[in-house]
């Protein structure tokens, strides 16, 4: 087993300090510390010594450490992700780091499997803001719990504003029938919608336009529901599933598939292949959110993806720090989307790409 040294907790310490890690930037007790790495009081006393001589923490009149890094002297915003939907991780992070820098804001980005995950409770202290994108609908007690924290909340690309809760999303109801009208307008008033994921309210959302879209035109579709127990089934599991249903012929490809989210349609595209059939030659595949990338797939997926969101990060950053109250709709939406326009679709005729 490899010996851990004061060096290495040094090393621990700087970046949880510059991370803001620890509530109101109290370290813990040495004894604390020696019990978590497993070493003895001397050992984590020249660790502390050395952050002390470097300025980063400060011991107080009662002999408690303080963390001085700059870091922590700025306004914390927890950012709460769930492990399952890490997609829209990477759509929101970069923008909002640019966002947080250019305000002088630090971001604590944190995953958590659950409503029931102790990361949560442990988390919730040390942030002075929450943006959460949730990973289920909220049970009861969750709700009293958010509320009970009074602190500032964003709900990301769901919309709990009913419940109290300032939602902001990237896609724009309307923007839904930026897809739909220009599958409609290559002649497909019958299209059927695949969903993987539970009806959240997102999925919720997304299958409502579809349905208002295709009785407009007097079309007809299926949906697919291939949820399982209020969980995504593992993508090995779909794909064979897919695959068997491809195989008996139950999808009628006549008609373009539009998928809820890019998981089903990546997966789908290749249980497709595994039965040579290619999306844009042999049927048509969609999805309502590319997720950055549909591009990027072979033959590309013709989907929505969003627009920049820096400048709504930006604006909902300089306003926490103004510490007034929120003026306008508790819901909050992107002004449009992008129309990614792939290879998947087989296209009417006289119909340039």
């Amino acid at each position: 087993m490899t010996r851990i040294t004061a060096k290495n907790i040094e090393k621990i310490l700087r970046q949880r300090l510059q991370e803001a890690v620890y509530a109101d930037g109290v370290l813990p007790s040495e004894r604390s510390l020696a019990n978590e790495f497993g070493v003895a009081r001397p050992t984590v006393r020249k660790a502390l010594d050395a952050l002390l001589h470097s300025g980063i923490i400060a011991r107080r009149k009662n002999g408690r450490l303080q963390n001085e890094h700059p870091e922590c002297n700025k306004m914390r915003v927890g950012y709460f992700i769930p492990v399952l939907n890490s997609d829209n991780y990477y759509a929101h992070y970069l923008a909002l780091e640019q966002a947080a820098e250019d305000t002088a804001v630090q971001i604590q980005t944190v995953f958590y499997g659950s409503w029931h995950d102790p990361v949560l409770c442990e988390s919730y202290n040390i942030v002075d803001a929450l943006i959460l994108i949730p990973c289920s609908d909220l049970p009861e007690w969750m709700i009293r719990k958010l509320h009970s924290l009074k602190k500032p909340i964003l709900i990301l690309e769901w919309d709990l504003s009913k419940l109290g809760f300032l939602s902001f999303s990237l896609f724009p109801r309307h923007g839904l029938r930026v897809l739909l009208n220009y599958l409609i307008e290559q002649g497909y008033h019958d299209i059927d919608l695949l969903s993987v994921i539970p009806l959240n309210p997102v999925a919720k959302t997304r299958r409502e336009e579809w349905r208002n879209a295709i009785a407009e035109v007097s079309g007809t579709g299926r949906f697919w529901d291939f949820s399982s127990n209020g969980g995504v089934l593992p993508f090995q599991e779909l794909r064979r599933i897919f695959r068997k249903h491809i195989q008996d012929g139950a999808f009628d490809f006549r008609r373009p598939l539009l998928c809820v989210t890019m998981a089903a349609a990546t997966v789908f595209a290749r249980a497709a292949r595994d039965c040579g059939l290619t999306a844009g030659i042999d049927y048509s595949l969609a999805a309502f959110d590319g997720e950055l990338q549909a591009e990027y797939h072979t033959p590309a997926i013709t989907s929505l993806e969003r627009t920049d969101p820096y400048s709504y990060f930006k604006y909902y950053l300089d306003w926490l720090q103004r510490s007034v109250p929120w003026e306008g709709s508790l819901f909050w939406e992107a002004d449009q989307v992008i129309l990614q326009k792939g290879e998947s679709i087989i296209l009417s005729k006289n119909t340039e790409r």
